[in-house]
């Protein structure tokens, strides 16, 4: 499980990093319309392992925590990414 939450996080890093680029400031390697089509699905799958993390880990709810936290991180650093932060 936690490799799913590491491919994931790391794919919304990747997602992110493409769209703050420099090289996509005109919006030729993604558009706004597919950042956020990919951003959906992202988090979508996103939420699914947050529920079976906190459905299988029930012995060691601390590592359910630490993946919400790092989800969290990730989903707040591409919202922060459409503002411009």
């Amino acid at each position: 499980m936690q490799t799913a939450s590491d491919g994931v996080n790391k794919r919304i890093n990747n997602l992110l990093a493409l769209k703050i680029s420099p090289d996509n400031s005109d919006g030729s390697l993604l558009s706004d319309d597919e950042f956020k089509e990919k951003k959906k699905v992202l988090l979508t799958e996103k939420n699914k392992i947050i529920k079976e993390l906190d459905q299988t880990d029930l012995s060691n709810p601390e590592w359910g925590r630490i993946g919400r936290n790092g989800f969290n991180f990730a989903l707040e650093a591409l919202e922060n990414s459409k503002m411009g932060y």
